[in-house]
């Protein structure tokens, strides 16, 4: 079988399964999360499509500010089948690639790969190709996977798609694919981003809040414009773009922080926020 085994763990999360357990409830339960753990098992299904953002840096910087996401998604049940899309920060593979492959393991277990999905969305949509080599280092989804299983098992599936090619055009295209092929499946979309990088603690808030506030719009051409504008060095607006451009008519940002505000130096930081698509 194809699997994709971890990149990142021990490095970006405890790679021992019960230490990841206590990690990610510390996320949960820190000074920047949510302040409560989900109520688990989740056994409700997911009614509607719904959409997050979500930042993927390591958890104890990152952790608690996604955990505000995934909270949210506990409490509205599980969904048909996740789609995990991320940047590409390696330059490795195919300028959009679909994971071509069975399943990805992580320290909390192994998650099926919707290979029915994956094939399909290849099929139809040219600009996407099926291709390991662009997952197989890459930490913007991996980083996700353990917070999934932690509120939903091992039960759902999944569809890792690693975005090199970000333009608004691409982001479009991905969105109107994934809807044609998923039409009769209630999504839940898992977008992964950091913000501004390595500037001030002010000044990172500030160009992330410009971002933000096209995001919450949902005005993709405009969250483009200010990316360009005031050169934010947003890792993963494609990804984010597709979850804009999906059909949802709400967002919602659930919580915006930086590093600086868990280590306590704001001399250069990296911005993290959590939006909910619904």
């Amino acid at each position: 079988m194809n699997e994709r085994y971890p990149a990142v763990a021990g490095a970006f999360y405890e790679g021992n399964s019960s230490r990841l357990k206590g990690q990610i409830e510390d996320c949960f339960l820190g000074r920047l999360g949510p302040g409560k753990l989900p109520e688990l098992p989740v056994l409700k299904k997911m009614e509607n499509p719904i959409g997050i953002m979500v930042p993927h840096a390591g958890y104890i910087y990152s952790g608690p500010v996604a955990s505000h996401a995934y909270f949210q998604i506990s409490q509205l049940g599980v969904p048909d089948i996740v789609i995990l899309i991320g940047p590409n920060h390696t330059g490795y593979g195919e300028p959009i690639g679909v994971y071509d492959g069975d399943a990805w393991i992580t320290p909390l277990g192994r998650v099926e790969v919707a290979s029915d999905v994956t094939h399909e969305l290849t099929s139809r949509c040219d600009l996407v190709a099926l291709d390991s080599l662009s997952h197989k280092y890459e930490h913007s989804i991996e980083v996700q996977l353990p917070f999934l299983q932690y509120i939903y098992g091992n039960s759902f599936s999944i569809v890792p798609i690693c975005m090199m090619d970000q333009r608004l055009q691409a982001a479009r295209e991905l969105a109107r694919c994934l809807k044609d092929v998923l039409s009769e499946k209630v999504v839940l979309i898992v977008t992964s981003s950091d913000m501004d990088h390595y500037e001030d603690h002010e000044t990172v808030l500030e160009k992330d809040n410009k971002v933000l506030e096209k995001i919450v719009a949902l005005d993709t051409e405009g969250m483009y414009e200010e990316i360009r504008r005031n050169n934010v060095t947003m890792c993963g607006y494609g990804p984010v773009g597709v979850a804009m451009n999906y059909g949802f008519s709400n967002a919602m940002l659930l919580k915006h922080a930086t590093s600086g505000d868990i280590t306590g130096d704001e001399t250069k930081v990296v911005g993290y926020a959590s939006v909910l698509f619904s």
